[in-house]
């Protein structure tokens, strides 16, 4: 009980304590390190673990400073009032135990005995929950008078003592009312106190934006030069990414791909295994193949994105993990196959690049399951879309795979991604490039998939998600 009132009042000083407060920027408090300024950012969707940068990763060092048991470091980088904008070793030890403190509310619901040092939902719904309640109670930053000396030798756990001017809301831990009091200065006036439950009030937090990111962008707008000239002038700015495909036994360099190096663009290439088995690919049937594709790469020089076996835990494509008579192993053993036989060309990264959504959906047949382990792996990649049968918001369609992608701890490309055209499609535009995808530190770049075939996933299926486009891109 003391701990929870302990983290209640704290997390009430960081929320209403802005830039400017009285309160000093750490506010020493019986051992416990009171931030200013932190806000609590409702954070729902992100996903953070090692290699993450940004504001998002202050505040929660900030967080995690509060109580000695979970802070990040004594004294340096990441001790309290030296927070940074990286999310490293030291921090990840910090979530594990903060994860580890709060066991029954993050680990118990997922499964887990022991912290992760991954922060996903669980983990920013408990740093936040204690901000939610307090903004419910409507308690302003002009309320807090004075730092407040807590639990001295002689406060029982049922008694809290504050100095404010309005009441402080604290929930019960039982069914009984817990008898709250104020003391003050005989200098100032009486104070009051009241106890209610904000199970009572539904509470629905506003959402603050998030830190502006800026994500290398492309489009794959058909494999043709021409078709990419066409693209840039309707969009009126030129790609960074410019996807296309290949097939198996198909040279290198491709056509039209030089212009790409010397605009400083690059090159997103689905490799794609038709006409070739994955047990020959094992055999090394196809290893003479591979080693002169990488011998073309090397030559080529510019940046390349290579993407072989894409969508591995679909069922359309014949490299596909529940295809015939493959499984997931083999696709796993054929891609180390090929990453080893390839080499090391150092303008080339490997992208292991799964489809948002296994088919079928069974545990067999998990994001997972093919993943080749790292040595083998440079970028993870995401293929998703809205087929608008029923509609899917970006959040609905990414969310729950990029939180399995981040795992991996792994530079995050959504290498093809559109919506199905209709009234919704400009908004589902705006909300996926300037909203959600702001939501991930490991997402680096998105490819938009600009083709009409089954659906037009084109920019222009109307003229207002064209404009939505236009704005969305830097």
């Amino acid at each position: 009980m003391i701990d929870l009132i302990k983290e209640t009042i704290l997390t009430l000083l960081l929320v209403i304590n802005p830039v400017g407060s009285t309160i000093d920027s750490a506010t020493a408090v019986q051992g416990l390190l009171i931030p200013n300024p932190l806000q609590c950012v409702n954070y729902a969707g992100t996903v953070l673990s090692v290699g993450a940068t940004g504001p998002i990763v202050k505040e929660l060092q900030q967080v995690l400073n509060v109580t000695p048991d979970t802070r990040v470091a004594l004294s340096g980088a990441g001790s309290p009032g030296n927070e940074t904008e990286y999310f490293g070793t030291m921090t990840k030890t910090a979530v594990i135990k903060f994860q580890e403190k709060h066991r029954t509310e993050i680990l118990v619901p997922l499964g887990l005995s022991a912290g992760s040092g991954y922060v996903g939902e669980r983990s920013f719904m408990k740093v936040n929950s204690i901000c939610r309640k307090i903004l419910a109670s409507g308690l302003k930053q002009s309320d807090i008078t004075a730092s407040i000396p807590l639990f001295s030798s002689s406060t029982k756990p049922s008694t809290i003592i504050a100095t404010t001017s309005k009441p402080i809301t604290i929930a019960p831990t039982s069914t009984k009312p817990t008898t709250a009091t104020s003391t003050a200065p005989t200098t100032t006036p009486a104070l009051s106190t009241k106890i209610i439950n904000p199970t009572t009030t539904p509470l629905q937090p506003a959402l603050t934006p998030l830190p502006v990111t800026s994500l290398e962008w492309g489009a794959f707008p058909g494999n043709n030069a021409a078709n990419l000239v066409t693209f840039e002038t309707m969009v009126g700015k030129q790609v960074k990414l410019r996807s296309m495909f290949t097939n198996w036994y198909d040279g290198f360099p491709l056509l039209s791909t030089d212009s790409l190096k010397t605009s400083g663009k690059k090159l997103v290439l689905f490799w794609e295994q038709y006409g070739v088995t994955l047990d020959s690919i094992i055999a090394g049937e196809s290893d003479a193949y591979i080693t002169k594709f990488a011998e073309g790469a090397r030559a080529y020089g510019g940046p390349i994105i290579l993407a072989p076996f894409h969508e591995m835990n679909g069922n359309w494509d014949p490299w596909d993990g529940t295809v015939g008579q493959n499984t997931p192993a083999k696709v796993v053993s054929a891609w180390k196959h090929v990453r080893t036989v390839f080499g090391n060309v150092p303008n080339v990264q490997f992208a292991w690049t799964v489809n948002n959504g296994s088919v079928p959906n069974t545990a067999a047949n998990a994001i997972t399951a093919y993943y080749p382990g790292d040595a083998y792996v440079d970028i993870v990649g995401i293929d998703g879309f809205n087929f608008g049968n029923p509609w899917q918001t970006f959040d609905e369609a990414f969310r729950t795979p990029l939180a399995t992608l981040a795992v991996y701890n792994k530079p995050i490309y959504i290498l093809s991604m559109a919506s199905e055209a209709g009234t919704g499609k400009a908004a589902w535009i705006t909300d996926a490039v300037t909203v959600q995808m702001k939501k991930y530190p490991l997402l680096k770049g998105w490819v938009w998939f600009n083709e009409s075939k089954s659906h037009n996933w084109r920019i222009d299926s109307d003229p207002t998600s064209l404009v939505a486009f236009k704005a969305g891109v830097r």
